[in-house]
């Protein structure tokens, strides 16, 4: 599970399904001892207990939360403004989307589709998930490999094709590259939200996420 770039905790379930009964019979063991083996076996495990819940929390609690956070964000606000669009200038899913929002929302992310499904996916999209034409524009436009190449030029391409979108939500590194051409369209920071204490992957998922409300 190593090996690969991509790794998400998704990825272990198979391999917990065959860990759990080496665990149960572990735990049984550990009851059934008896004797002065008893005192180590009970150490250990406390050890392994308190190893891992503190790590179990910070990433069950605090590592990469802005994600979750950014979501509750914009359900609060789409409440007020029910004409509201969002662009998230993201890797493909890296936010629980509408099931965080719980409303009709105009929002999308870059498309990330393999090489010649792109339209398909998209004909896919716009029938399940019906647009005012804010997410349909950007999808067409919009692609994760490029925007990730060049995030300011693939921005402005955006803005010229597509009408802008009530809020632009990015990970801060991605932000510094387009800062100037989100001031010139009149964008302001309206939340600033932690994310990590450390950056996961080469796309810059790191300390925190902007979310730019246009003015």
């Amino acid at each position: 599970m190593s090996l690969p770039a991509h790794k998400e905790f998704r990825f272990l379930l198979p391999a917990l399904q065959l860990l759990m009964p080496i665990c149960g019979s572990g735990l049984y063991s550990l009851q059934k001892t008896k004797g002065r083996n008893v005192y180590w076996k009970r150490l250990v495990a406390l050890v392994c207990l308190a190893l891992q819940l503190p790590t179990a929390i910070y990433f069950s609690l605090v590592h990469q939360r802005g994600t979750i956070s950014v979501m509750s964000e914009i359900a609060e606000q789409t409440r007020r403004d029910t004409n509201a669009t969002v662009l998230y200038l993201m890797p493909c899913h890296q936010t629980p989307f509408y099931s965080h929002v719980h409303q009709r929302v105009d929002m999308t992310f870059p498309d990330c589709s393999p090489e010649g499904w792109e339209s398909r996916v998209w004909q896919l999209n716009t029938a399940n998930f019906p647009s005012k034409g804010f997410a349909n524009c950007l999808k067409k436009s919009l692609k994760t490999s490029e925007f990730f190449r060049d995030p300011a030029h693939m921005l402005e391409t955006v803005f010229d094709a597509c009408q802008l979108p009530t809020y632009i939500v990015m990970f801060k590194s991605a932000a510094a590259k387009t800062q100037q051409l989100l001031e010139a369209n009149k964008y302001e920071i309206s939340k600033n939200l932690f994310n990590a204490h450390f950056s996961v992957d080469e796309n810059g998922l790191q300390d925190s996420i902007l979310m730019y409300r246009k003015g």
